[in-house]
Formats: C-alpha cells, structure tokens, sequence
C-alpha cells in the first residue's frame, strides 16, 4: 500500500531520488504536521483555520490536503467533513486563474495594440488572447481574388521584410515604417482569420531555404522565409495549433449535432445552449420591444459576442436586440439549414393548397422527415414567432414580418435548384402561421428529452454523492476499531515531532553518505575521462595531419582538373555560340528572302489588279465615247430634259441609278467619289486598286505615304515593335523587318 507521501508525490508528478524530491519532502512534512497539529487540538477544521493554513503555506498546501483527503486509513475520519469544501476551493482556484489568464491576455494585446498604426477597429478583446510574433521575408505573393483581409492599396512587395502577429482567431500582418529606431510601431497592412488559414512546408531548393507557405482562402498565397529551420517548424506548428484549436471552440457555422456532442450541453439541455440562451433571453426581456428580430445590433457588439462565444466563453445579454441577432446569425451560419434544403420542394408543395386543413397534414408529414434535433430548433422558433405576433401592437412584428427576417437563415434552396424569393417567403409566413397544429407530439418529445437529461444529470450528483459516503463510512467504521486509548493532544505532538526529527535525521545521514559515494564515483570518472582525452587528442592530431596532407594533394588534383574542365567548356561555349550565330545569322536571311519574296508577290498581285481595273475602266470609257452628248455615260440612254435625278459628272451626263463604282458596281451617286480614265470608283475599290498597302495595317494609302524599310506605310503605323511609340528620327529594324526606336 502506498504511503501518504508516496500519494503526494504521485499527485504532484514528482519523481523520487531527485533534489525537487528532496524540497518537496520537507514542505510535505512541515504542512501536513501544522493541518494535524490542528486536527488534534480543535478536534474539528473550523472553515477560518483551513483557510488559515491553506493560507500561511500557501505552497503545496492544497495538495497535501488533497492527499489526506484520499489516504484512507492515515487520516483522521473527521477531515471528511470538508471534502466538499476542498473541492469548492479548487474550482474557484480555476475561475481565478481562468479570470487571470483572460485579463492578462487583453493586457497583453491591448500592448500590442499601441504598437500597431491604421488599424481601424479594436483589437483587445475578452476572446482574443496572443499567441507569438516574428518578423518574416516575403518570398513571393499573389492574389487570388478579394477576401475579409484589409489588405493594402498598393499591395505587398516581394523581398520586403514584414513582422507577423498570431493571435488565437488571426494572422496579422504589419510592416515597421522606414526611420523608425527609438521605439515599436508597426503599420498595419492585413488580418487573416485563422480558420481560412492553411499552412504548409516548402521543401528547400535553391530559390526557397526555410520557407512555408500561406495559404487564405479566397484572398491570396503567400511564402514566409524564416531565419532558420527551427523558426519555420515552430510557426508551421503553431499556426496549425491555433487552426485546430479555434475550430474545436466554433458554435457559428457548427452543426447542432456536433455541439451537442462537443459539450456538456446534454447534461440540461435540447438544444445548443448558444441558441437556447439567446431565445430564452428575448422571450423574457424582448417580446414587447419595436422591431425585434428586425432591427440590427451594433456591429462591432455583435462582433465581440460573437468573439466570446467562439471561443467557449458564456455570454450575459444586456439587450434583446443583441440576443435576438445571435440566434438569428447562429441560424444562418449553419452549413445545412434547420428547414433541410431536401425538404425545399416538399415545403412549398405543402404550402400550395388554399384549405389550410390540407396544408397542415402536409406541413405534418414534412415535418416528420426532419431530422430530430432541428424539429426541436424549428419549435422553437415558431413558438417564440407565435407569442411575439400576440404582442404586434406593441412590437409591431407580424408573421410577414418575422417570415422576412427568419427566411434567409431557416429556409436555403439547393445549389442546383432555382431560388425564388417571394415564394420562400410566402411559404415560411405560412408555417409560422400553422405552426400551432404542424408539431404535434413535439413539445412532448421536448419535455421528455429535458426530463432525461434532468435525470442523467441526478445521476450524475448522486454517484458523486455515493462516492463520498463511501469513502466517509469507510472512515467511520475504521474509527471504531481503533483502540480506546487516548492521547492528549500535547503529547501526541511530542512524539510526532520526535518521530519526524528522528526520520529527517536519518535521510540527512542516508543523503550525506549518497553525496559522499557519488563524490568519490565523479572523481574516479573524471580521472579517466581525462587519460581518455589525452588519448583521444594525440589520435586526433595525427589525424588532422594525414588529412590535412590527404585534402592539400586532392585540392591539388582537383584544381588542375577545373581548369582543364574549364578550358575544354569555354572551347565548347565558343563552338557552340559560332553555330547559334550562324544558325541566326542562316535564319535571318531565310526570313528576309521571304519576306521579299511576300512582298514582290503582293506588288505583282496589286499590280495585275490596278493594270485589269484601268483597261476595264479605257473599255468602259471607249464605249462611252461612242454615246451621244445627250446620252447617259453609264447605260447610252438618252437623258430627258425634266429627269430630275440626272446630273453631270466627268464632263458626261449619267442617270442616278448608273452612276456606280466601275468595280464594285454599288451605286454612287450621293457619296464621294474617284475618277480613273474618265470612269467612276468608289472610294473603297479606289484605294484597293490604285493606292499603296500599308506594311502595318495591311489597309490602302489614300494620304501621304512613308517609304522604309523597302515598303509604304501610313505615318501612324510606323511605330516600334517593342514600345509601341511613333519613329521620327533613326530607326533600326526586327530579324521579321519590324521597325525598332534607338531606345529599343
């Protein structure tokens, strides 16, 4: 059987043998002689002489009385009486030193905050608690679209150094203004919420050493170059860390599932308490205030609420308005609506039929498919909506009402389904007005599901409680065995105190004599360590200098074999660039040859089309010469005297329909107008047949022309290949004949 000090120390994860073991055992013996001292004097702990012990040794004192509460037999019985009262102690012990971390967290960030410029909003808060900071090289950015990030107009630079804060729900990301040496200040340039953050390792290469990447969902990828490997694995794990730990605390975004199993919201509850206070909170305060459930809350409230509850704190509403936009963003933050997206359709085709007997034996049957726990949420809701309505003429809330508020978070259409908004809304009014006759046996399955957890909790308290008397009874029956003979409290400390004297003094002499035998073992260790390093450096020296002798020879070696290496590579880098220049050069002139073969063909072609054009227009004109004065040029036709269209044009009278393009034939009499061997073109087919092409736009040369390059160009079409800017002055050209300006 272990002793009580074995219990102790078992209790305190100490491990004998070790100098902690040997401090902690004399704390051990002074207190628990003080707490039995006063045992025996009092006969009974008073709750001020507890306190006054716990108190005047403060250090291990709780754990000692730990120990003797569950030693057994060593114990006097009566210390029992204060079980209860040591476990009060111990949980007040981790509110204090939960209240302490939370306070020491806002302290901690609120520092941080006075560092940090152009940050907008408040970062200290009762949720947020500081994680590390480091600074860190950007290797590379980009962006992947925008996100919740504040990230700067002008954006990040690569190679820039930036300075990095974690905190339990972000990443921040600031930048030490330039000039800045007497104190710290960082610019702010983004925040990341942590659960959009993945990080990874990048393996090193010669580009990246010590880097990871940043990955924020729908905002942008980032790579973080460390100081060193250890910087980088520590970041990597502890950024995921907080990932990890952040979506452990989630209830916004949480299926009501998972946070019934999560946490102990079974003991005494149906649904997710974040849900339930917030209803709960506006049924009794909100009910008759204007615009419940319609009007907003402040937003940078509503964000701190929401801070606490995400990160496991309890919430104490002081607005109903506030409560109100909790449960409704909860609602609408959950990844499957309460009303079930494959219950959509049967929603609306419940709500179809006019007679509302029919619609409530179909809303029935939907809402026997739903899913246990949402059904309850679902009552819940049109409960509350019920008893607010009955309150419309003071709240001014009606069922069209709160079925325009409740609608986007309750009711969702598949992705792949049509949404219409009027008929969402429609229907929920619907439901909310039937929802007296549509749960039927819900509120039972309600009260029966907090009876069992009323009941689950009982039993909890009750083995707590049986645990307890065991252990009390357990004590009592060993008390009545003990002999009669008593030992007035005086003497009993006299012998205790002999006896404790008399044990110290014999560990004293067991450590002395220990101590003394590891002395001698050191020693004797030492000796040989030494002989040992003598041994070993004489083999070292003469090692160093046949390897010394061993790496000269080899460098030698070596050297004559780079430059021999280096030789033979510059001969093949010269052979290999005279073959690349002439394969250029061979090109180029392939290119020109071709080039100048294109453009001779295109000269030809538009030659043979002008000279076909001007011996179709001398045939045109001859056979108009054989025309009367007073016939028209274009058909030989007489011309009447009171046509009114008719007109003159090239020292010859024409009808206006025959007045056409020589070329195209399109009727030209209303447009402007060239003339070749006294017959009429359209401007179009005049420039096509008797105008230069433009080398860069390919299009006619109706204006002055610019000749280089072997070719015609328009002057707004003569600019550089590479910059795009006009060439006024020199001018080189492309390998492909392109113009080029000096600069280029």
């Amino acid at each position: 059987m272990k002793s009580l000090y074995e219990k102790y120390l078992e209790h305190m994860g100490i491990v004998q043998g070790t100098l902690e073991h040997a401090k902690h055992k004399k704390t051990f013996n002074s207190v628990l002689h003080k707490c039995q001292a006063q045992t025996v004097v009092y006969g009974m702990f008073k709750l001020g002489q507890l306190l006054n012990v716990v108190g005047k040794y403060f250090v291990g004192a709780h754990n000692v009385l730990q120990c003797v509460l569950d030693a057994g037999s060593e114990v006097d019985p009566i210390w029992m009486n204060y079980y209860d009262m040591l476990q009060g102690i111990a949980e007040m012990n981790k509110e204090f030193a939960r209240i302490r971390e939370d306070s020491e967290n806002v302290h901690t960030v609120m520092k941080i905050q006075d560092k940090i410029k152009e940050y907008n909003h408040e970062l200290a808060d009762i949720g947020r608690s500081f994680i590390a900071e480091e600074n860190f090289t950007l290797a590379h950015y980009s962006s992947s679209g925008s996100g919740d990030a504040n990230e700067p107009k002008d954006g990040f630079t690569e190679d820039q150094t930036y300075h990095l804060f974690l905190f339990n729900d972000m990443v921040m990301v600031t930048q030490k203004p330039q000039g800045v040496k007497l104190h710290e200040s960082y610019n702010f340039l983004a925040a990341y919420p942590i659960n959009k953050v993945v990080v990874l390792p990048v393996a090193d290469s010669a580009e990246y050493k010590n880097t990871f990447r940043m990955n924020v969902e729908d905002t942008c990828q980032m790579l973080w170059t460390a100081s060193n490997d250890g910087q980088k694995n520590e970041w990597i794990e502890m950024i995921r860390n907080a990932v990890v730990n952040w979506c452990n605390t989630q209830v916004f975004g949480t299926s009501p599932e998972t946070l019934m199993k999560r946490s102990a919201d079974y003991e005494d509850g149906v649904v997710p308490h974040v849900f339930q206070d917030a209803m709960d909170y506006v049924e009794k305060e909100g009910l008759d205030k204007e615009g419940i459930f319609r009007i907003s809350g402040n937003a940078r409230t509503m964000e701190k609420i929401r801070l606490k509850l995400n990160t496991g704190h309890k919430v104490e509403y002081d607005s109903p308005f506030n409560a109100a936009v909790m449960a409704k963003q909860w609602l609408g933050s959950l990844p499957v609506p309460i009303m079930q997206p494959h219950l959509y359709d049967s929603w609306h085709e419940a709500a179809a039929p006019k007679d509302s007997e029919e619609c409530i034996n179909k809303m029935i049957e939907v809402v026997k498919k739903m899913p246990k726990l949402s059904k309850f949420i679902l009552y819940i809701v049109c409960d509350l909506c019920r008893k607010i309505v009955a309150k419309k003429s003071e709240n001014l809330m009606s069922y069209q009402n709160l079925s325009i508020v409740f609608a986007p978070s309750l009711m969702r259409a598949p992705d792949s389904q049509e949404f219409s908004s009027t008929k969402r809304l429609d229907t929920l009014e619907k439901v909310l007005l039937l929802s007296d006759r549509i749960f039927p046996g819900v509120k039972e399955e309600i009260d029966e599901a907090l009876m069992q957890a009323a009941v689950y909790k009982e039993v909890q308290m009750k083995r707590k409680r049986e645990a307890v008397d065991a252990i009390r009874t357990k004590h009592i029956r060993e008390k009545s065995m003990m002999t009669s003979v008593t030992v007035s409290a005086t003497e009993w400390m006299k012998k205790r105190k002999e006896e404790l004297a008399a044990q110290e003094q014999k560990e004293l002499e067991e450590q002395e004599e220990r101590e003394k035998k590891e002395r001698e073992e050191r020693l004797a260790k030492q000796i040989a360590e030494y002989e040992a390093r003598v041994r070993e450096e004489e083999e070292k020296r003469k090692a160093e200098e046949e390897a010394k002798a061993k790496r000269e020879q080899m460098a030698k070696e070596a050297e004559e074999k780079a430059r021999k290496d280096f030789e033979e590579h510059e001969k093949k880098v010269r052979e290999m660039a005279q073959k690349a220049e002439a394969a250029e050069k061979e090109a180029e002139e392939r290119n020109k040859a071709k080039r100048d073969a294109e453009r001779k063909s295109r000269k030809e072609e538009a030659e043979a089309k002008r000279k076909a054009a001007e011996a179709e227009a001398e045939a045109a004109a001859a056979a108009a010469d054989e025309y009367d004065d007073d016939a028209c040029a274009g058909c030989g036709k007489p011309v009447d005297d009171d046509d009114e269209d008719a007109f003159e044009a090239l020292d010859r009278l024409w009808h206006h329909d025959c007045f056409v393009c020589q070329h195209c034939k399109k009727n030209i009499a209303d447009e402007d107008t060239k003339a070749k061997k006294g017959r009429p073109f359209c401007l179009a087919c005049y420039g096509e047949l008797f105008c230069p092409v433009c080398a860069g736009c390919n299009k006619p040369i109706t204006g002055p022309v610019l000749k280089a390059l072997d070719d015609t160009w328009h002057k707004k079409c003569f600019v550089c290949a590479k910059c795009g800017q006009p060439i006024t002055g020199d001018f080189s050209s492309t390998p492909d004949g392109k113009p080029l300006c000096p600069n280029c």
